[in-house]
C-alpha cells in the first residue's frame, strides 16, 4: 500500500526507529476541510488542498513505547498523495507537500 510505504520511508527520515511493518494501523476517511483541526492541518495549506479529502491515517508504537501517526492527505479524484503531517508522541514534527 502506497501510504504505508510514504510512512516508513518518512519514519526513517526523521527518527532512528526501525518499523515493523506488521505492528502499522491504517485507517482511511473522506474529511471535509472543517472537519480538520488546524493544528493538524495549517489552514494556510489546507486551503491549497481537495475538499472533500481522503485522510489516511497509520499508527505505530514504538519498542520504546512511543506514539507515531501519520496522516496523509490523499486526492479522492486522483489518488494522488498530497500531503503529510507525522506526529511523535502527540506532537507535529513534519507537515509538508508531497
Amino acid at each position: 500500500m502506497e501510504s504505508i510505504q510514504l510512512f516508513m520511508k518518512f519514519m526513517g527520515q526523521h527518527s532512528d526507529t526501525v518499523i515493523d511493518k506488521r505492528k502499522i494501523s491504517f485507517e482511511s476517511t473522506e474529511l471535509y476541510q472543517d472537519e480538520i483541526d488546524e493544528k493538524l492541518i495549517p489552514i494556510m495549506h489546507l486551503k491549497q488542498l481537495p475538499n472533500p479529502i481522503q485522510f489516511d491515517t497509520l499508527l505505530y508504537e514504538d519498542d520504546k513505547g512511543n506514539d507515531w501517526i501519520a496522516g496523509i492527505v490523499v486526492n479522492p479524484a486522483t489518488n494522488i498523495r498530497e500531503y503529510i503531517v507525522l506526529i511523535h508522541n502527540g506532537q507535529p514534527i513534519v507537515n509538508e507537500f508531497l
